[in-house]
């Protein structure tokens, strides 16, 4: 093996060292193959960065020092964005980043940086703000040229072998001639960049929701759901937005788009209609092609969204889409590295490509569906080019089998090892604290509905491991990955989805050790990323670039926009006097930036909705004392005929039943329409130090529950007063909203 062309003598003397370190790692899997040429991204613990560690290039890691070399050698940087599992990333490595005529230039007069999106997402935000403001679209990777200061001079995605080369010598020619001139446009797109991030407090700002519906509803496809566009992404974002807004009043319009894309998306190629889950996005508009590469965030942020689907509209087949998309996340994503015993993390994501060919693993011949005596009727058939075709087998109805879902089952089985047989996808095995967040939040959000008691055990082994690995309480420090680096850079989004999800377990689990772990991790989050002013930051220590803690809809949901929801959550749990107060500042920030940008914040206006009031199945109220439950137990034509609504109290504090004996006292009364049945708990008479008289009272663990007595297909959204008292004092008066 040779070092890069064109090194220093310091570089060369790194050389030895280089090959030490892929002498260690020769056995791991993550390093594609033995090339001619290494470099130091050998030295790397990214997957991604391992896959260039034998590019010609003399790539370097994102860092101060990389950037101040840059300055003093006066040269610009020539930045390469992307991750493991990225089709284009790929293909740029094959031609672009291996090519020696490429490699010669570049070392001689550039400095080359790789990063990896999934563990610097406070880079990968910025260059993709600055690619969205040039190009109108972004996507990875991304290929930028950038001056010492981190700004962007030039910015696109995928570039073939020659327009890179080309680019590099026009770019170097006007750098060595009009260095003015590009510094200039560099300080236009960062200017353009920074609006973005800017989230300066507006006075008096008032939101519209019902003019953000609207804007929202012409933006989707009336045709195939989603997002208007020749390419389809889930939207998670946008759709949590969606059916928040439905469970608080009716929108036809927006329940029949939101219905649709949860349609397509679930029969449509998107979906892996063998193994299970669902592929990044789709490149075709009706969401039958897929880019097949499969990500561990678009599961984890699915299941909840089918999940509340359920919860809102009652059709088992959202339920259903959710437990098939939780199942394929616990047999495809977990880190193999674990024994049978307990589970340690899902890992990252799945490659698109399979030997050589995009969606190869998905992908069918009619030849190989005859060797295995398989016949699928062509509409449940997809054709992705002349040769090749998909499957949409879960479309297909289990009367069409003999022995129903059971023979089903055994075609999916058959299929499955028959693509065994094959050989296996690359998998990118890195376990992402966050992204684990948001897994265990989607299994303990099912658990609530199907019961199914190995969710809630899944999710809690995980977070078990997260905290005991990941988390230092004497530092406050939350590791991103697994790793011996104790400097490695730490992130708003790994503490806030992973507390986030340990204040879900506490809530359906009654485990107080997770509200307590949940306190702690955001007790140092606001120490680390939050400032005087309020403002949020993404990542710790100085950066060059931006550090405001994302509120923008993106791949995954926005961390400050979780983080800000969780400090609520928690505060509620605690019994923290009027917290929305105490978060006031952070909370204007939210909404300015919904404000200046609605339809590019619809989870921070989400956001906004639930920390005004929880629409949640479990709520909190009365600074903690209560704990309410809502649960659908009865269903007729879609709707629920049936609800309980069970309350568990603190002991020493009760409720007023529904019928004080005093008429100046509220009663926790339930105003429903005509033909309704509401059954309350016997109450008990008592007399409290401060009222001689008795008073008709609820205590401890009670239940309301909610009949309709004729079948009513017509939901309602209804209110129940709560004011909780103890033996000396009551609580202010809340009202508590909710939909039947």
């Amino acid at each position: 093996m040779k070092a890069p062309p064109k090194l220093d003598a310091a570089e060369l003397k790194l050389f030895e060292g280089w090959l030490a370190s892929y002498r260690q790692k020769k056995a791991d899997e993550n390093l594609h193959g033995d090339g001619q040429f290494i470099n130091g991204l050998i030295d790397s613990e990214s997957p991604y960065l391992l896959q260039h560690a034998f590019n010609p290039i003399n790539w370097k890691v994102w860092s101060n020092k990389t950037l101040e070399t840059a300055q003093a050698q006066n040269k610009l940087i020539l930045l390469s964005i992307g991750y493991s599992t990225c089709h284009w990333c790929h293909v740029m490595n094959k031609q672009s980043f291996s090519s020696l005529e490429v490699a010669k230039f570049l070392n001689e007069n550039f400095v080359a940086i790789k990063v990896d999106r999934e563990l610097a997402p406070q880079v990968d935000d910025y260059y993709m703000m600055a690619l969205q403001q040039v190009k109108g679209e972004a996507g990875w990777p991304i290929t930028a040229i950038i001056d010492g200061n981190g700004l962007p001079i030039f910015i696109d995605s995928y570039l073939t072998e020659e327009k890179l080369l080309g680019m590099l010598k026009r770019v170097n020619q006007v750098w060595q001639q009009q260095p003015d001139f590009l510094i200039q446009s560099a300080k236009s797109i960062d200017k353009l960049v920074k609006k973005n991030y800017d989230v300066t407090k507006t006075a008096g700002t008032q939101l519209d929701y019902k003019e953000i519906n609207q804007r929202l509803k012409m933006n989707l496809d009336s045709k195939h759901g989603g997002y208007v566009g020749e390419q389809k992404f889930p939207a998670e974002s946008m759709l949590s937005y969606s059916l928040d807004q439905l469970s608080r009043h009716d929108d036809k319009d927006l329940e029949r788009l939101v219905k649709l894309q949860l349609e397509k998306m679930s029969k449509s190629g998107i979906r892996d209609h063998l193994f299970g889950g669902f592929h990044r996005y789709s490149t075709t508009s009706d969401w039958m092609i897929p880019h097949y590469e499969k990500m561990l965030y678009n599961q984890a942020q699915l299941i909840p969204v089918y999940t509340q689907a359920y919860l809102l509209f009652h059709d088992k087949q959202y339920l259903d889409i959710a437990v098939d998309t939780a199942d394929a996340m616990i047999d495809i994503f977990p880190n193999s590295d674990v024994n049978s015993e307990m589970m340690s993390g899902f890992i990252t994501a799945l490659d698109a490509d399979f030997k050589g060919e995009e969606g190869g693993y998905y992908l069918w011949n009619k030849t190989e569906l005859e060797q295995l005596a398989i016949v699928i009727d062509p509409e449940y058939l997809y054709p992705v080019n002349s040769e090749r075709l998909g499957l949409l087998l879960r479309n297909i109805p289990d009367e069409n089998f003999v022995g129903g879902a059971t023979e089903l089952n055994d075609w999916l089985i058959k299929l499955q090892n028959y693509k065994f047989s094959t050989g296996s996808l690359y998998f990118d095995k890195k376990v992402l604290t966050g992204w684990n967040g948001l897994a265990i939040q989607a299994l303990v959000d099912l658990f609530q509905v199907s019961e199914n008691q190995q969710y809630y055990k899944v999710a809690e082994e995980i977070a078990e491991v997260l905290w005991k690995e990941r988390f230092d309480r004497h530092l406050g420090r939350l590791k991103r990955v697994k790793s011996d680096n104790q400097n490695q850079p730490v992130f708003l989004e790994d503490y806030a989805f992973l507390s986030s999800a340990f204040v879900a377990l506490f809530d359906v689990g009654g485990n107080k050790i997770w509200l307590q772990r949940a306190r702690e991790l955001n007790q140092a989050a606001n120490q680390i990323f939050v400032e005087p002013s309020g403002l949020i930051k993404s990542t710790s220590g100085k950066t060059l670039l931006p550090s405001v803690g994302k509120l923008s809809d993106g791949e995954v949901f926005p961390a400050a926009a979780v983080f800000i929801e969780t400090n609520m959550m928690i505060a509620k749990r605690d019994g923290e006097v009027q917290p929305a107060k105490k978060m006031a500042r952070k909370i204007d920030y939210l909404k300015s930036a919904v404000a200046k940008m609605p339809q590019g914040h619809l989870f921070s206006a989400r956001t906004l909705s639930q920390i005004h009031q929880s629409m949640r199945p479990i709520r909190f109220a009365a600074r903690g004392k209560a704990k309410i439950k809502f649960d659908c137990v009865e269903l007729g034509e879609g709707i629920c005929q049936t609800m309980s609504i069970q309350f568990d109290l603190e002991e020493g504090w009760h409720l007023n039943s529904n019928n004080p004996l005093q008429s100046h006292l509220i009663a926790t009364q339930v105003t429903v329409p005509k033909n309704w049945q509401v059954s309350y708990p016997k109450p008990i008479e008592k007399s409290l130090s401060f009222q001689p008289e008795k008073l008709s009272l609820f205590e401890g663990s009670f239940k309301i529950t909610l009949r309709r007595t004729v079948t009513d297909n017509q939901r309602r959204f209804l209110k129940l007063p709560v004011q909780v008292c103890s033996d000396s004092v009551c609580l202010l008066p809340e009202i508590l909203d909710f939909y039947m």
